[in-house]
C-alpha cells in the first residue's frame, strides 16, 4: 500500500543521479560500476524517498529495472508498478520511511543547455533535431515537469542568467542546490538561490530542487529536495508537489577533492589537473572568464 507520510507528507528526493547508463554517451569507463542494484540499495539505505536517475540523453534506468524487478527488489519489500512510468518498494511493516519511489528521469544537453525531465510517463527516445522548446513540450506531453540543471555553472552546460530568464516561464522547477558544487563552485548554488529569490518576488511559479548530481554511489543523497503536502508516495503526488512548488533543497556538498575524484578518477584526475586548477581559479575569481 502506499503509506501517508507523518512527517506533514514530507518526502525527500534526489533529482539528479548517474549511472552507468550515460557512459554510451560520456564514454566514460569509470562509471560502468555504478550498476542500478548499487544505486538502489544506496538509496534505500540512506532513507531517500523518491530516486530520479537522470542519465546523459537516455532514460534506460527505469527500463533495466523494470526487467530485472526480482532481483533488485530489496529485502522485506513490496513491488508495485504499471510497467512504464514508475517502481515503487514499499517495505514490509510500519517504517514508511524506507519506501521508495523510482522515477524515470533523463539530463537533456541541447542548444541552450542542461534541462533535467523528471516524471513522465513513458520513454523518451533522444532526437537531436528537437529544440528546447520541444523537449520541454515533450515532457510536459508526457505528464513529466523540466527543470534547469546547475543553470550558473555554464562551462559544464548550465543555461547562464539571460537564457533562464528567457525560459524560466516554461519550467516547472530550478536547481539550486547541486552536491557536486564543491568549494569554490558553490558560488554558482550561491548565484541559483538568489535569481530564485528573485523570481518568486516576481510571482514566477517555479520550484525549488536540490540534488546531489552524483557520479559515484557514494555520493547519493548529499544534496536532495524535500517534498510538503504529498498525500502518499505516489508519482501524480510528487509531480502536483513540484507544480505546486511545495519544495525546499537541502543537503551539503562534496568537498572539492572529493568532487574532483567523483569526475575525475586518479588516473584521469591527473591527466587533466590543469583543467582542474582552471575551472577552480575561474571560479573563485582568481582568473577571469
Amino acid at each position: 500500500a502506499r503509506r501517508i507520510n507523518l512527517e506533514n507528507g514530507m518526502y525527500r528526493a534526489d533529482l539528479q543521479v548517474h549511472t552507468r547508463f550515460s557512459h554510451e554517451f560520456t564514454r566514460e569507463k569509470y562509471m560502468d560500476g555504478i550498476t542500478p542494484i548499487k544505486v538502489i540499495n544506496k538509496a534505500n539505505r540512506i532513507g531517500l524517498n523518491i530516486l530520479v536517475v537522470t542519465d546523459d540523453k537516455n532514460d534506460k534506468f527505469l527500463d533495466y529495472v523494470l526487467a530485472k524487478l526480482f532481483e533488485l527488489t530489496p529485502p522485506d519489500s513490496e513491488v508495485l508498478t504499471d510497467d512504464h512510468s514508475y517502481v515503487f518498494f514499499g517495505h514490509h511493516g510500519l517504517d514508511s520511511r524506507r519506501d521508495l519511489l523510482i522515477l524515470r528521469g533523463i539530463e537533456h544537453h541541447d542548444e541552450l543547455g542542461h534541462l533535467l525531465v523528471v516524471g513522465h510517463d513513458r520513454k523518451i527516445e533522444f532526437n537531436h533535431k528537437y529544440t528546447t522548446k520541444d523537449r520541454i513540450n515533450q515532457a510536459h506531453n508526457l505528464g513529466g515537469v523540466v527543470g534547469a540543471a546547475h543553470p550558473f555553472f555554464e562551462s559544464v552546460g548550465g543555461l547562464g542568467k539571460d537564457k533562464l530568464d528567457d525560459i524560466a516561464h516554461e519550467l516547472d522547477f530550478v536547481e539550486v542546490r547541486n552536491g557536486l558544487h564543491a568549494w569554490p563552485f558553490n558560488r554558482y548554488d550561491l548565484e541559483a538561490e538568489e535569481w530564485y529569490e528573485n523570481a518568486r518576488k516576481s510571482e514566477l511559479k517555479i520550484a525549488a530542487t536540490g540534488s546531489s548530481n552524483a557520479h559515484r554511489v557514494k555520493d547519493i543523497g548529499i544534496a536532495y529536495t524535500n517534498c510538503y503536502g504529498m498525500k502518499e508516495l505516489t508519482r501524480e503526488e510528487f509531480i502536483k508537489a513540484i507544480k505546486e512548488q511545495k519544495t525546499e533543497a537541502g543537503g551539503n556538498h562534496l568537498t572539492t577533492f572529493g568532487a574532483a575524484l567523483s569526475l575525475f578518477p586518479p588516473r584521469r584526475f591527473v591527466q587533466n589537473f590543469s583543467n582542474v586548477v582552471d575551472g577552480v581559479l575561474k571560479a573563485s575569481g582568481a582568473r577571469g572568464n
